[in-house]
């Protein structure tokens, strides 16, 4: 006995019965398809700048990097367009030290090709790139610069994209599968979106003498949680900008009176894949260029002389 309700459409006709069939076998075609290519492409057309990285991004390393970073060149494109960038200045290893402020994660040695042309390098930084050797650690740097030279600023967070496109991980030598990058941003990250669930219990800790930077990363994360969550970005890259921000806020606090000659360079790094020995081909999307040739506090942004040389090819990235 046919359920009352469920008769009629026992009396279709074949050819009716044919179109349901075709149009529903369409659908689950449209919807296979759909989980095939990802989310990622259904909204290429819709504020693709800020919503494309919230989505798993399928396709390769390079679309991904060039989608989320735009611009963003290898480490021998940063080391030629800095030197012709700062060379009619007369900035250059003989009359300056380079420091940097990146993190301490092994996957961030792009920057060994600066070392090369620069010579010996100022380490300011610790977890996540920010410049937690404060104060003491600047003047201490700026104390080592030639007479009457210029002090010459790297900084960066960084950020891991896989071979498949994957934000936030990259995988390294003698591991099966994809780590964290940058670890500790991550760490934080998932510490910050626990704080702002509805079933977060405040859980008051004492201050670990022996981790004293996670927390200030945590802290930083924190403050500009509305943005991460709201930005339209995936979190790992509005927390990884977060952490950027904070960066060239405190080397700009930071920077001593007194230097007529300032060059701050700020980033991020992007780590791909370690298959093999270990070398991956990393990335620097350069989001400041400033520099100060005088007395007082006005910095000149140098970013579009910097691009106009990354574009162009240069002996010095050979060599």
């Amino acid at each position: 006995m046919v359920p009352a309700g469920l008769g009629a459409p026992q009396v279709r006709s074949s050819s009716r019965r044919k179109k349901y069939t075709a149009t529903i076998l369409l659908v689950l075609a449209a919807a296979t398809l759909f989980q095939v290519i990802g989310p990622a492409n259904a909204i290429l057309g819709a504020d693709l700048e800020g919503r494309l990285a919230r989505v798993e991004i399928s396709g390769t390393c390079h679309n991904t990097i060039q989608q989320i970073y735009p611009g963003a060149v290898e480490a021998k494109v940063l080391t030629g367009a800095l030197k012709k960038t700062l060379d009619p200045m007369g900035v250059n290893a003989a009359t300056s030290v380079y420091a940097v402020s990146t993190c301490p994660d092994e996957v961030n040695r792009m920057l060994d090709r600066l070392y090369k042309k620069w010579g010996d390098s100022f380490h300011l930084s610790g977890l996540a790139g920010i410049p937690f050797t404060g104060r003491t650690g600047m003047a201490a740097y700026a104390s080592h610069v030639p007479d009457n030279g210029a002090l010459v600023i790297l900084f960066a967070p960084h950020i891991g994209i896989t071979s498949d496109g994957v934000v936030g991980k990259v995988k390294r030598p003698g591991m099966a599968n994809p780590s964290g990058a940058c670890g500790s941003v991550l760490a934080a990250l998932r510490a910050v979106q626990a704080k702002h669930s509805k079933d977060y219990q405040e859980d008051y800790k004492l201050i670990d003498p022996l981790d004293l930077q996670q927390p200030d990363v945590e802290r930083t994360l924190d403050k500009n949680y509305n943005y991460i969550a709201n930005s339209g970005k995936d979190p790992v890259v509005a927390a990884t900008d977060a952490v950027y921000s904070e960066i060239k806020r405190r080397i700009l606090q930071m920077i001593p009176k007194g230097f007529r000659k300032v060059v701050i360079v700020g980033g991020v790094q992007i780590n791909t894949d370690r298959p093999g020995e270990g070398k991956g081909k990393d990335y620097f999307h350069v989001r400041d260029f400033l520099v100060k040739t005088s007395d007082g506090p006005v910095f000149i942004d140098k970013i579009n002389d910097f691009n106009s040389h990354a574009r162009t090819p240069s002996r010095f990235e050979d060599s």
